[in-house]
């Protein structure tokens, strides 16, 4: 009952608990032409609900209800009250509950709760946070506006969230977004 992963290992993305030459691979990504892919199992939770990957960390909901992060965390993307980048698991500081939705854009993710909120932590230089603020955060925050929120989906520096009344809400950095 477990799952893999695969791609580049800088940051640790994928859960490989060895971060062995990767000044080498720093110094030289800009060179090489093809893609260092990597097949390495993660054993990290026996029992889980959802995964989820973003540029630089990836997060998964455990049967219990808790949500977990590693890779990067230079915005404060695992959300853990630290600006700590790990490749193993650490808890999300979110409150308990039911979570049924993780969604991560380049250096910030996103959490929606049984409950219908929505909660929101990492970089925030474009307003992707959904704040009202350009503050970065290493801690969930929820979203205020009332209404129920029943989806999200997340792309580099942007934020767009559905309710329950079916209205599209956005807001960060939308390229393309027109006028």
């Amino acid at each position: 009952h477990g799952f893999g992963g695969w791609g580049l290992l800088f940051w640790a993305k994928i859960g490989h608990f060895c971060r062995t030459n990767f000044k080498f691979y720093t110094k030289m990504r800009y060179l090489i032409t093809f893609v260092l892919i990597s097949l390495i199992p993660i054993a990290l939770f026996a029992q889980r609900k959802s995964v989820a990957a973003g540029r630089q960390h990836s997060m998964a909901i455990k049967s219990d209800n808790t949500v977990w992060a590693w890779g990067r965390n230079k915005y404060g993307e695992l959300g853990n009250n630290t600006y700590i980048d790990t490749p193993s698991p650490v808890q999300v500081a979110l409150p308990t509950g039911n979570w049924l939705f993780i969604e991560m854009g380049a250096e910030h993710s996103v959490a929606i709760k049984s409950d219908g909120t929505l909660w929101t932590w990492g970089r925030n230089n474009y307003g992707q946070l959904g704040d009202g603020t350009v503050v970065t955060s290493n801690k969930p925050a929820q979203i205020k506006g009332g209404g129920t929120w029943i989806s999200a989906s997340v792309k580099g520096a942007a934020t767009l969230a559905i309710k329950s009344d079916g209205t599209l809400w956005g807001w960060g950095s939308i390229p393309n977004s027109g006028g």
